[in-house]
């Protein structure tokens, strides 16, 4: 396998990792905004592994808008934009208390469901280019 497909992958996994965390439930001391920001970590590392596999350096950015700009529009689906929107709330205020409106059940399932968008579509693109 190709160098640039091998960490593609890798960023992949940690991409599926994120959403396993993302899609557990909010009980106990496991906050929904806890849960939410793993969403879009999961939505980060997904695009950020699409740019690896096209051996584009991922910027040090949580604003996936600007990560997604970096690739080519033919690759990139209305429905990953509208999941990539969703998701880019919980970068960062969902992580602090205060900096935010606290996230509701609603929300973190749209969340994860945004966030698996992006995963599987990020997944078909990296294996559209072989091995």
């Amino acid at each position: 396998m190709r160098p640039e497909l091998e960490a593609a992958q890798r960023w992949l996994a940690y991409a599926e990792s994120d959403l396993e965390v993302s899609a557990l439930s909010p009980t106990g001391k496991t906050l929904p905004e806890t849960l939410a920001f793993h969403a879009q970590q999961t939505g980060e590392k997904a695009i950020k592994a699409v740019l690896v596999s096209r051996r584009v350096d991922p910027p040090r950015t949580h604003n996936l808008q600007s990560v997604l700009a970096l690739l080519p529009d033919d690759i990139i689906s209305d429905r990953v934009v509208s999941a990539a929107d969703i998701l880019s709330p919980y970068a960062v205020a969902s992580r602090y208390p205060g900096d935010a409106e606290p996230v509701t059940g609603e929300e973190l399932a749209i969340a994860v469901d945004a966030a698996r968008d992006v995963l599987e579509w990020a997944r078909r693109v990296v294996e559209s280019q072989g091995p």
